[in-house]
Order: structure tokens, then C-alpha cells, then sequence
């Protein structure tokens, strides 16, 4: 039953993952920086988690602190970088090469933990990986500032995920969670004062922030965010590494199709099939563990 619950917890956590982009690159249109709509998430997530703390009432049950603080500051860290992505690059690219946090969890683990995947799971993970580039199909373009932040967001976002693993099987879930919300909002404050992309007018980035498209973008991004990361932290309690890293590749296929529904963007003829090989792989694996 606790295995049936986790992949379907990672499931639902990255169908809300896929609004993320869309909404982060809504506001980047407008001139907002990717480090005020990455602060907003993180406050909201912190508020939201204190919340739950003080209603609860239990205490939380922490385990090895040293990976509850490396999971915070590489997951604040990978949330920042990719927001600062999607703001310079194309929404697409940045998926893609963020998305690349499969591949370096496997290789965290196996530099750090002596993690040996099964040769199966590589073949899997690389048919994956093959059906993520097809899907996001992103456009042959001069790599960019925006394109090396998301690759560094991928690496950063796949060792939070190797630290978010290890940690839950000492910690509970608003333990975890917390130290995410706390380290992000700290890591993301002091970015609030630094634009990597100069407005083409000078803006009063707080006025911006609080006109109502603006604010209510932010306001999903933070709330869907806080569901997504609490569906995520419970979710890897009960799912392997290897299950849910390739589970994580679902999150561009839904990102391409809510700009196709939401923002009439053209379907790509790769989608289909590229779809097809991350399904495929994903029921794979999950087959695998079942066995097992």
C-alpha cells in the first residue's frame, strides 16, 4: 500500500511542478525578476509549513541535521537558479537541461553513497532521457548565460533530491519541507537586489509585483509549489531513487502541453512518441520494484 501511495504522491507533485514554468515565465514577460517570483514561493511555502506545525501540534521529528541543511540550501539554490533560467532563456530549454537532475542524482549517489544502479534502470533512464529531449524539442540556439543556469539547476536540484531521499528516512515530512522553505527564503532574499537582466524601462518592481495578473501569478506559483513540495517530500519516503528520478521526467511533457493549451503553442511532431518513451520507461521501472 506505502509503495502505491509514494509514486502517486511523486506523480501529483510533478503535475504541479509543470505549472511552475509557465507562470514564472508569465511574469518574466512583464520585466519581474526570477528571484522575486523564487522569494514569493519560498515565503509562502515557509508561512505554509509554520502553519501546519502550529495546527498539528506534534513535534517534528528530525534526524541527521547535516542533510536536512544540504537539502535545503541545494534545493533553495536549484529553485533560484532555474527561476533565473526560465527569465533568460526559452521556457523549453530551461526545462530540458533543469530536468537533467535525473541523471546527476544517479551520479551524486554513486560518487557519495557507492549507489550501484542495475544495468536495466540505465537503459531505462537513458530512453528517457532520449524521449525528455524529444518532447521539450528545444530550439538549436547559442548556449547562453540563461542555458548554463539551468544545467547548474539540474545538478543542484538532483543532489537536493539524492540529500531529500537520505534525510526522509530519519525526518519527518514538515521537518524537511521546513528546512527547504527556510534555507530558500534566506538564499533568495539577498537576490531580490540583483538583475541579470536589465528592465528595457525603468520599472518599480514592487508596483509590478502587486498589479493583480502579476500578484495572482505569483500567489498560484507560491501555493501550487507549497502542494507540489509537500506531495514530493511524503512521496520519496516511499519511492526509490530510481522510480521517482525517472517519474520526475513527466514534469516537461505537461509543461509543453499547458503552453499548447494555455498558451497556443504549437504542438511538436516529437511529442507523441517522446511521451510514449518516458511513459514507457516509467512503467518499466515501476514493474521492476514491484517484483522486487
Amino acid at each position: 500500500m506505502q509503495f502505491r501511495k509514494g509514486p502517486a504522491c511523486l506523480v501529483a507533485s510533478y503535475l504541479l511542478f509543470a505549472t511552475l514554468p509557465l507562470g514564472v515565465k508569465y511574469t518574466s514577460q512583464f520585466g519581474l525578476p526570477g528571484s522575486y517570483a523564487s522569494f514569493f514561493r519560498f515565503v509562502l511555502s515557509l508561512v505554509f509549513v509554520l502553519s501546519l506545525v502550529i495546527l498539528s501540534r506534534k513535534k517534528l521529528r528530525i534526524g541527521n541535521r547535516r542533510l536536512l541543511i544540504a537539502r535545503g540550501v541545494a534545493g533553495g539554490v536549484a529553485v533560484l537558479l532555474w527561476f533565473y533560467a526560465i527569465e533568460l532563456t526559452a521556457v523549453s530549454k530551461a526545462t530540458v537541461l533543469q530536468q537533467m537532475h535525473s541523471l546527476w542524482a544517479n551520479v551524486f549517489a554513486v560518487l557519495m553513497f557507492q549507489h550501484r544502479p542495475e544495468k536495466k534502470f540505465v537503459a531505462y533512464l537513458a530512453l528517457a532521457i532520449v524521449g525528455l529531449i524529444l518532447v521539450v524539442n528545444p530550439v538549436a540556439t547559442e548556449f547562453n548565460l540563461g542555458d548554463l543556469l539551468a544545467l547548474s539547476a539540474g545538478a543542484a536540484s538532483g543532489f537536493a533530491i539524492l540529500m531529500l531521499k537520505a534525510v526522509r528516512e530519519s525526518t519527518d515530512v514538515l521537518a524537511t519541507f521546513g528546512s527547504f522553505a527556510l534555507f530558500g527564503t534566506i538564499i533568495s532574499f539577498p537576490c531580490l537586489f540583483l538583475t541579470l537582466r536589465p528592465p528595457a524601462i525603468e520599472t518599480d518592481l514592487l508596483a509590478l509585483t502587486l498589479q493583480p495578473n502579476i500578484f495572482a501569478a505569483l500567489l498560484s506559483v507560491g501555493l501550487l509549489s507549497c502542494f507540489a513540495q509537500l506531495f514530493l517530500t511524503y512521496g520519496y519516503g516511499y519511492t526509490s531513487l530510481a522510480l521517482g528520478t525517472i517519474l520526475s521526467l513527466l514534469t516537461p511533457v505537461l509543461v509543453v502541453l499547458g503552453g499548447v493549451l494555455f498558451f497556443g503553442e504549437p504542438l511538436s511532431p516529437h511529442f507523441v512518441f517522446g511521451a510514449g518513451l518516458i511513459l514507457f520507461s516509467s512503467v518499466m521501472v515501476g514493474r521492476a520494484e514491484i517484483v522486487d
